[in-house]
């Protein structure tokens, strides 16, 4: 005959699991959205309003709860962190490229979590000019990431796009000779100047707005 096992007391003393807390959940609120047409229920499009506090609220609610059942891991995370980054070689430079008369580049430096855009004239032995400091752009952002960038064709000019949210929404801003000059409101979408190159430059973006004389006399213009 089988007899049940009896506990034992090291067995009796463990904690019973405790139950989960449940996760928070979005509220449903009536949307209908109408195309061509066609329409689309959807309750959960008032989240789409980063502004709206019972959004924020929502989300950070989301975020605690995430906090709360991962906190175990903690350990582990740091663990497989330090070793990931003891793999990487923190102190790197991509292969330069000759465009005009410049060599183009990037590098990083140990402990610095964004790359650094940088030239050399004629000569990879000429003096370093650093065009773009990612990690300067990203100081005091929750998060930074950099889009596109392209040179002039005269090599005057750099245009970038910065997401300083995380939208993929990004803004439009020129570096004109060492001093940087920001589009006036956000542009999701832009394309470098047409034309062959010329000592003028411009760029397209979604409005005619001039920008700034560069110390040449030349201007660069936003469409």
């Amino acid at each position: 005959m089988t007899h049940p096992a009896i506990p034992t007391a090291s067995a009796a003393a463990q904690p019973l699991p405790q139950p989960s807390p449940q996760p928070p959940i979005a509220p449903q609120e009536p949307k209908v959205l109408e195309i061509h047409g066609d329409q689309r229920w959807d309750p959960y499009y008032w989240l789409r309003d980063r502004t709206n506090a019972a959004v924020q609220d929502y989300l950070n609610a989301e975020n605690a709860h995430t906090a709360a059942q991962t906190a175990h891991l903690a350990p582990l995370q740091q663990q497989l962190y330090d070793e990931m980054l003891g793999r990487i070689q923190e102190t790197d430079l991509s292969v330069p490229y000759r465009h005009g008369d410049y060599f183009y580049y990037s590098r990083t430096e140990t402990g610095k979590a964004y790359g650094i855009l940088c030239r050399k004239l004629e000569s990879l032995e000429a003096p370093e000019e650093i065009l773009l400091d990612e990690n300067l752009l990203a100081e005091n952002q929750d998060f930074f990431d950099l889009g596109d960038y392209q040179i002039s064709p005269n090599h005057r000019l750099l245009a970038y796009a910065t997401d300083t949210q995380g939208n993929e929404r990004y803004t439009l801003a020129f570096q004109v000779l060492g001093g940087a000059i920001a589009c006036p409101r956000p542009s999701p979408m832009w394309e470098p100047w047409p034309g062959p190159p010329t000592a003028r430059p411009y760029f397209i973006c979604a409005w005619m707005r001039p920008i700034a004389p560069t110390s040449s006399g030349d201007t660069a213009s936003a469409r």
